[in-house]
């Protein structure tokens, strides 16, 4: 309790999250609620130095209550000017006018991408829309991100053989899709989103000159660059199938890995005056960087603003509450755009973060040893433990899977992952030094090489992926063996480090006499 009443900041992005989920129930009583709550907080702040401590009370629930409306009234501002033109029961067949909003992806039976429809043409001429929408392509040339298109296609709603594939589209505001018969490219849009995604292409081809195996290849081009679209359907599956999935997408791990390699990199600067403030400032550039050349993804951008509120906050405060800096972003995110708050990544990285938090100084107290080796073992098992923990109701909820193995997967993986984007990282930077460059590609190609074979070798393994959470299912058995065996192998240093304890405080001291 005494670290919850220390994180102001993580209870106003709560009441924020609270006000926004509420707003479909009454969408009108934004403005109520924040009346409320600033006549509250105005009547303990003016008597809470002269009355009882509940008039702190009075003060707080004040604050909390403003934030809850809000979320409210945000969310209404957004629904009425995003709000789609069509609707499921939407009839439509014609020419519509849109922007790729992602990268094109390949299939066997041509392209698929996601179009913000802006007009929509048919006999009565062309009308304003405003949806987004999934659209698919025959095969041949596919139109690029970011490009203005007109597709001829009929509107339906979406279908999949897999409903967790469905969940997500419509979780991202895609009800409908359009499988379109012929398409051509208008126009291209400008701004920083197109420029970070040109950015990120001239870094993919060049790291493509350097690594000639194209299994190889995509999954370096999807953990360095945020780049999938080399990326095989039968490795991505290889991957989910091992639990290994966040490997995949750069995000907050990755990011964090930087930070941290960083961090280290430039501690020297500590010792001289305000190092500490030149530090951060260095890092949060060479963050911004990053997400620059990663083509600046959502997931991207929400990792270098978390990781950018920690730098900002040491600058100024020596000492901070993780907690309270974990909700700067979350807060700066859900004000912006607070239908963020359903989207799958937002909830999947803010979850993690959280679990991370949270569960893992009860792990060190119960399974910490003292040996310096060990402790970092457990460390790495206790972050993807805590992190999974947090975020499997999640993963569930969005794509009704979950990966049985995922605790082998991550032990066998932690340290390759964290060498595939520590050296990923610099042959970033360096791509264009000669000889370097390419004695890097060599190395890193070796690490991605055995990072794949463990990959496929984990998703072959009898029951891999739990599709019902039941006893009688053999995946839930596993992933429960594989529990109980790792928790048992953990706490045998603890247990013997306790013994010992007991043993010399139970053993009597030698008596001293004195001349």
């Amino acid at each position: 309790m005494k670290t919850w009443n220390q994180t102001p900041l993580l209870k106003c992005a709560l009441a924020l999250v609270v006000g926004i989920l509420l707003q479909r129930f009454n969408a009108q009583a934004a403005l109520p609620v924040i009346l409320l709550g600033g006549m509250a907080w105005l009547a303990g702040y003016l008597l809470g130095k002269r009355a009882s401590r509940i008039w702190d009370l009075l003060s707080s629930g004040g604050v909390w209550l403003v934030f809850l409306g809000l979320g409210m009234g945000l969310r209404t501002m957004e629904l009425r000017v995003s709000e789609p033109s069509w609707n499921q029961s939407s009839e439509f067949k014609g020419w519509m006018e849109g922007v790729v909003a992602n990268s094109p992806k390949k299939s066997p039976f041509g392209w698929s991408m996601q179009v913000d429809v802006t007009a929509s043409y048919d006999s009565t001429g062309w009308q304003h829309q405003q949806a987004r929408v999934m659209v698919y392509l025959p095969k041949g040339e596919a139109p690029a991100q970011f490009e203005k298109v007109r597709i001829w296609g009929k509107i339906e709603p979406v279908k999949s053989k897999s409903e967790g594939f469905v969940a997500y589209l419509k979780s991202q505001g895609i009800s409908l899709q359009v499988k379109g018969k012929q398409f051509e490219v208008v126009g291209k849009t400008a701004g920083w989103k197109p420029l970070a995604k040109s950015v990120q292409q001239t870094f993919a081809l060049q790291l493509g000159t350097l690594m000639a195996d194209t299994a190889q290849l995509g999954v370096a081009k999807a953990m360095l660059l945020g780049d999938r679209a080399q990326l095989s359907r039968d490795m991505s599956g290889d991957y989910a199938s091992a639990g290994l999935s966040h490997v995949l997408a750069i995000s907050g791990m990755h990011i964090g890995v930087v930070f941290i390699m960083l961090t280290y990199a430039l501690s020297f600067m500590m010792f001289f005056k305000g190092g500490r403030v030149l530090q951060s400032l260095l890092i949060l550039g060479l963050l911004l960087s990053y997400m620059l050349i990663t083509g600046a993804s959502p997931a991207v951008v929400r990792a270098v603003v978390m990781f950018g509120s920690v730098l900002i906050v040491r600058i100024f405060h020596k000492r901070h509450n993780m907690l309270n800096v974990l909700a700067i972003p979350a807060l700066i995110q859900l004000v912006i755009q607070p239908s963020v708050l359903f989207m799958p990544g937002f909830q999947l990285s803010y979850a993690a973060v959280m679990g991370i938090l949270l569960f893992m100084p009860w792990f060190q107290k119960l399974f910490f040893s003292g040996n310096f080796w060990w402790d970092m073992f457990a460390g790495w098992i206790g972050v993807s433990l805590s992190a999974s923990i947090f975020t499997a109701p999640l993963v569930w909820m969005h794509f009704g899977r979950f990966p049985a193995h995922f605790l082998l997967s991550n032990i066998l993986c932690s340290i390759l992952v964290t060498l595939i984007v520590f050296a990923g990282f610099i042959l970033v930077l360096i791509s264009w030094v000669p000889v370097v460059n390419e004695l890097l590609a060599q190395v890193l190609g070796g690490l991605i090489n055995a990072l794949n074979i463990i990959a496929h070798e984990i998703a072959t393994l009898p029951a891999a992926v739990i599709t019902r959470w039941s006893i009688d299912e053999p995946a839930c058995r596993m992933l429960l063996m594989e529990l109980v065996v790792l928790l048992l192998v953990l706490g045998i240093p603890a247990l013997i480090k306790n013994r010992r304890n007991q043993l010399d405080q139970s053993e009597p001291q030698p008596r001293t006499i004195w001349a």
